[in-house]
């Protein structure tokens, strides 16, 4: 009971709420900041013979856009529970953002979006196509990159319903991102080898040094403290 009530303190404060924005901020910088360098150049599929095989199911739409539901909501539990490791998930994140970056600008890459269904479902695929159409930016998935990491940090730290929860959320949002047809099953492979690598890069440097600067600065803020 304990352990609920401190998830939802956390969740459903400023402060949390600040974390989740930090992080999920911090990473979507590089993403615009590639798609605007890349915006008149050719790009590239990617696909491969599995990828053909990987059906559309609208239905996905839904733990693709609970996303940054479930990193906001990582965010801010690691930030009630152990500042040290919300500055290596943030660091972390940082880390992958900028090395996608580079690999956003040197390999162009999209993917031609499905028809947006009609009824309920047609909404939320509307939604994502919305934000990025055409889907570019696709090696490697930072989607994937940033739900594996939240299952790294939510490991040793938080209760284990949470990181069972966890590991169940990461996996139906890394899955969502080839059955909407956002990416290609070689971004997925490449956001979650992007998110070890990082992981065990950020136990110490100057990308946690830039995340406590980062964070230190956010939580100064008097109601936020």
């Amino acid at each position: 009971m304990i352990c609920i009530r401190t998830f939802f303190d956390a969740v459903f404060s400023l402060r949390g709420l600040a974390s989740g924005a930090l992080f999920i901020a911090s990473c979507s910088s590089f993403y615009w900041l590639a798609k605007l360098l890349i915006a008149k150049r050719p790009k590239r599929e990617l696909s491969i013979a599995l990828d053909d095989r990987i059906p559309f199911v609208p239905a996905a739409a839904i733990p693709y856009l609970s996303s940054f539901v479930f990193w906001i909501a990582t965010c801010a539990y690691l930030s009630a529970l152990d500042v040290t490791r919300y500055h290596r998930f943030l660091a972390s994140g940082i880390m992958g953002a900028m090395i996608s970056c580079v690999f956003f600008v040197a390999i162009p890459s999209e993917i031609k979006p499905p028809p947006v269904p009609k009824g309920f479902l047609g909404f939320f695929i509307g939604a994502i196509q919305f934000v990025d159409n055409p889907p570019v930016n696709l090696f490697p998935s930072i989607h994937c990159m940033a739900s594996l990491l939240s299952v790294l940090a939510a490991l040793g730290v938080t209760p284990a319903p949470w990181v069972a929860v966890s590991v169940i959320w990461a996996a139906l949002i890394v899955l969502s991102t080839v059955l909407v047809k956002q990416h290609y099953a070689i971004d997925t492979v490449a956001g979650l080898a992007l998110a070890a690598v990082c992981w065990a890069a950020c136990s110490g440097g100057v990308f946690v040094r830039l995340a406590e600067i980062l964070s230190g600065w956010l939580f100064s803020i008097p109601f936020l403290r």
